[in-house]
């Protein structure tokens, strides 16, 4: 049998390097395909937000049982409405393991700013308004239950107001909407907000699908020097037999 020599300089080596590549690359490497059914859906909340919850159960569900792939989208043309089944569509959408976009289409006011605020992402549209204010209500009852409910929805929405605007109004403005200060603002006024608080935000739903259906960027390509180092370091290290390391594989749970 004859033995390979040990390369005496770098042409020798260059060939016998290129003898394993080759020998690899003639090995055929299995692929596996899985394909993962990624579903869209569409939701269009328009007119006032009602009292009844019924006419929005199916896109509660549906938030609360999509897959962490899927895409949502909640498109929003209201003057707002009930808070009450504002919060309960809010809740679904923070349970919800997919991705949520919101999108204002025409006017979004009141109780429908919240759940705009509310979303994974967001989208304006050109000469779209965003109007946000003080709740309003109309209790009845006894004079002291009158007094107890009031005092109640102060305190609610003071609170839901810094947990929703408190990354784009300012301290002082938020407690101007609970002083019945109204906020009226177009599209360009949205945009440059989020883009002065550092939140992300698309002009059309068209940015947004491109980047759902575009692939990850591609890196800067190496030099020829750099890829032909890599190679040879992954062919070095398939060629080699395993070294033990003494210890064992941690499992995920230790």
């Amino acid at each position: 049998m004859q033995k390979r020599r040990n390369a005496s300089s770098p042409e020798e080596m260059s060939t016998n390097d290129f003898l394993i590549m080759r020998d690899f690359a003639e090995k055929r490497i299995k692929s596996f395909t899985q394909i993962i059914n990624v579903s869209l859906h569409h939701f269009y909340i328009t007119g006032e937000i009602e009292f009844d919850v019924d006419p929005y159960i199916e896109m509660i569900n549906i938030l609360k049982t999509a897959e962490e792939h899927d895409q949502i989208f909640i498109y929003l043309n209201t003057p707002g409405g009930s808070i009450s089944t504002a919060i309960q569509i809010i809740s679904a959408i923070k349970q919800s393991v997919a991705t949520v976009t919101t999108v204002i289409e025409g006017d979004v006011c009141s109780a429908g700013t919240l759940i705009f605020f509310a979303g994974d992402h967001f989208v304006v549209n050109d000469h779209c308004t965003l109007m946000i204010h003080n709740y309003s209500h109309g209790p009845y009852g006894k004079g002291n239950e009158l007094k107890s409910q009031v005092n109640y929805s102060d305190r609610y929405f003071t609170k839901l107001a810094n947990d929703f605007y408190k990354n784009f109004l300012t301290e002082d403005e938020i407690k101007a909407v609970c002083e019945d200060k109204d906020f009226w603002m177009d599209s360009d006024e949205i945009i440059e907000r989020f883009k002065r608080n550092g939140i992300p935000v698309k002009r059309s739903l068209r940015e947004v699908e491109a980047e759902i259906f575009s692939g990850p960027e591609s890196s800067e390509p190496e030099s020829e020097a750099e890829s032909t180092q890599i190679l040879m370091e992954e062919v070095q290290e398939i060629t080699e037999p395993p070294r033990s390391s003494g210890r064992k594989k941690k499992s995920p749970n230790q």
